[in-house]
């Protein structure tokens, strides 16, 4: 059963949003590389393949159902601020605000 184009526009929204995520992530990974903290790097870069694995997650669903996969560009993230607890604060701050966004505000 072909997936209908409502959901299809969905899944592809989540796509973006997976993969913007990983992109910033990496960017995180490559600040904290710069800062000589190789420790937050590394779970940094771990964040960002996990995001990348869930954006492809859903490509391939989305495939498998014989829908059109369309992918938006990634604009570059915004200037890394100076400290790390401002960066992970700046995730969480991120991920609420992602899951607020997709759930319309409702909380669960």
């Amino acid at each position: 059963m072909k997936i209908g184009k409502k959901m299809e526009k969905s899944i592809n929204s989540q796509i973006q949003a997976e993969f913007e995520s990983s992109y910033l992530y990496l960017s995180m990974a490559a600040w904290f590389e710069d800062a000589d903290l190789p420790g937050c790097a590394h779970w940094m870069e771990k964040q960002a393949h996990e995001e990348w694995e869930h954006g492809m997650k859903f490509y391939k669903y989305l495939v498998s159902r014989g829908g059109r996969v369309v992918l938006g560009p990634i604009a570059a993230p915004k200037r890394m601020e100076r400290c790390r607890r401002c960066i992970y604060r700046g995730t969480r701050t991120r991920r609420k605000s992602y899951f607020s966004d997709r759930c319309n505000g409702r909380t669960f």
